[in-house]
């Protein structure tokens, strides 16, 4: 069982970082902003802080001209993707910060590689989802009626002021997470990580290690 979980939870992730060179824009080049008409959905595998907000689509990259030179965006059908061009090369250290300011109408998942903090604003959709491989952090706050979040490794996602009417939480490692949820919570953790939940609803649970789900105090 607990294989399962970890087989199921890493290959929804590991296409994460998979978008072509071939279509990607160098972050170093000037930004088309109608590019990103449509986009409700980031995947990003960058050590990079990220804020994401509710409004026409802009899409900002803040660091040194270096690094520049090594970040790639590209428009992926509804998928807005970040990462370096060097994805496949260990040589190249992002020593430097990394800010990204991310403006859309509307935001339905979220997907991080590696480390990095993204702290998302105004979240108002039917469905949304959240999931990182790696140590990243995730911050949402808004409504939506279905959540559905995932951590494979030791990030941690905090989404106590997201409320949803139903959460769906899976968790391979360490991780943590914070939710909201007032009729129904699913909970699968296979490892030591945490689950912290707010509001009363009903409750199904499978642990395997040492994880645990809790109420909020």
């Amino acid at each position: 069982m607990k294989v399962r979980i970890l087989v199921l939870i890493f290959l929804s992730l590991t296409m994460l970082g998979c978008d072509s060179n071939a279509d990607a824009h160098n972050a170093a080049g000037e930004i088309d902003n109608a590019e990103l008409t449509g986009v409700d959905s980031l995947r990003i595998s960058l050590p990079a802080d990220v804020i994401i907000t509710q409004g026409a689509p802009t899409l900002v990259i803040h660091t040194n001209d270096e690094q520049s030179e090594h970040i790639k965006w590209s428009v992926e059908g509804t998928d807005l993707n970040i990462g370096s061009f060097d994805d496949d090369d260990d040589d190249y250290n992002f020593r430097s910060p990394i800010r990204i300011e991310l403006t859309l109408p509307t935001l339905k998942s979220v997907a991080a590689a590696g480390s990095g903090n993204i702290d998302i604003n105004g979240v108002d959709s039917e469905s949304f989802s959240i999931k990182i491989a790696g140590s990243g952090s995730v911050k949402a706050v808004g409504t939506t009626a279905t959540l559905a979040m995932k951590i494979a490794g030791s990030g941690n996602i905090d989404a106590g002021k997201l409320e949803a009417k139903s959460a769906n939480v899976v968790i391979a490692g360490s991780g943590n997470i914070e939710t909201h949820a007032t009729d129904q919570l699913a909970v699968k953790i296979a490892g030591s990580g945490d689950v912290t939940y707010h509001g009363k609803p009903s409750l199904a649970q499978t642990v395997i290690g040492s994880g645990k789900v809790r109420a909020a105090r």
